[in-house]
């Protein structure tokens, strides 16, 4: 099968979709509506007749030069379709890329294979996921001794849930103005993308905002499967004092518990955030960063 580097205007939007919805692991990241947002320039390497796709993200700010860089909130891209596990197919439209780009830097999916090639560096990153399909009475029997101690204690400080209260554009803003939360320009778009409801707020007795976040699903491309993402989140430092975050996120996981489908946690590399996730009882599902060259100008 043959392999092709594919502008966005060349793409057969309807054909890549599909490959993306009918791959062994689709991810919401993949799909031509999400990537029109997070990536302002993007191509796809096709195998075949859309047996396989590759989307990825490319500027010049390297002297000029086009680059492959890794978009924000698109944790994991790589390769999707039905040969989605094949290293030979994964290997091929990787070194496809190195023909047509010197600095390469891209996360995989957690079901691509990690190759060898000379030139390429890959490292393993850390993902943790939760499993849907119980109860939510079973999945909380995981959860750390200290995070249900917590839980309760929120419950007592009668903090409220939301959802959908906030508009995308005041979102954007909430999420701009916080510490350690990565802006992004066109995040309305984003957030009007998967709708209002994605946004969900844990909200103080006095009426101040102690945790939000924005949570879409895959479902808003594919019907039937279910992927819960908690891409952007934050507490305030009110809300760290009651535990608003523990409260937000279980209140999220009860409400999908006995669904199916997977609640990610998006990470984290970072030891606190890390333990925090885990204290919910995932398993880590590792990606892996793949890297060519010595660095990215993103």
């Amino acid at each position: 099968m043959n392999i092709q580097l594919m502008s966005r205007s060349r793409l057969d939007v309807v054909r890549y979709d599909r490959c993306v919805a009918e791959s062994v692991l689709p991810m919401p990241y993949a799909f031509s509506a999400h990537l029109d947002v997070v990536a302002s320039r993007w191509k796809v390497v096709v195998l075949g007749d859309y047996d396989l796709v590759m989307p990825i993200a490319y500027n010049r700010k390297l002297l000029g030069v086009p680059q492959i860089y890794h978009p924000f909130f698109a944790q994991q891209l790589g390769a999707f379709g039905r040969y989605q596990r094949d290293v030979v197919w994964v290997k091929a439209m990787l070194n496809a890329l190195s023909k047509f780009y010197v600095r390469i830097q891209m996360q995989l999916n957690a079901a691509n294979p990690v190759p060898t090639i000379p030139g390429w560096t890959f490292r393993q990153r850390t993902n943790f996921e939760l499993d849907l399909h119980q109860a939510y009475s079973e999945i909380r029997k995981n959860y750390r001794k200290g995070h249900k101690a917590n839980i309760k204690s929120a419950q007592t400080k009668h903090l409220r849930i939301e959802r959908g209260t906030i508009g995308a554009k005041d979102f954007a803003r909430l999420g701009v103005g916080q510490k350690g939360v990565v802006s992004l320009a066109r995040l309305p778009e984003l957030v009007e993308l998967y709708g209002k409801d994605s946004i969900w707020v844990a909200r103080l007795v006095s009426g101040e905002i102690g945790a939000f976040g924005f949570f879409p699903t895959l479902s808003r491309f594919v019907k039937g499967q279910e992927r819960v993402v908690y891409m952007i989140g934050h507490t305030t430092a009110l809300g760290r004092k009651v535990f608003s975050g523990h409260f937000l996120l279980d209140a999220v996981i009860h409400e999908y518990a006995g669904q199916g489908g997977i609640f990610d946690f998006e990470g984290s590399e970072l030891p606190g955030v890390a333990s925090f996730f885990r204290g919910f009882g995932p398993v880590d599902v590792p990606y892996v960063l793949a890297e060519r060259g010595n660095g990215i100008a993103v």
